[in-house]
């Protein structure tokens, strides 16, 4: 879970409502957990309206 914190406080905006939702998690959550948060952050990822922006940064 750390690494995934790095990763979106280098990748994703300071706006970005998955960056505070991921940051905000423990750094350690049990495996079924974060399973199912994956696929809500997989939504908001793709949902964001600041997605379309990062999309043309990669």
């Amino acid at each position: 879970m750390v690494e995934l914190k790095r990763l979106s406080e280098g990748k994703l905006p300071k706006d970005s409502i998955l960056r505070r939702l991921i940051i905000s998690e423990p750094d350690s959550i049990p495996r079924e957990s974060f399973l199912s948060k994956l696929a809500v952050w997989r939504n908001i990822l793709y949902t964001e309206p600041v997605n379309q922006s990062y999309e043309s940064r990669t």
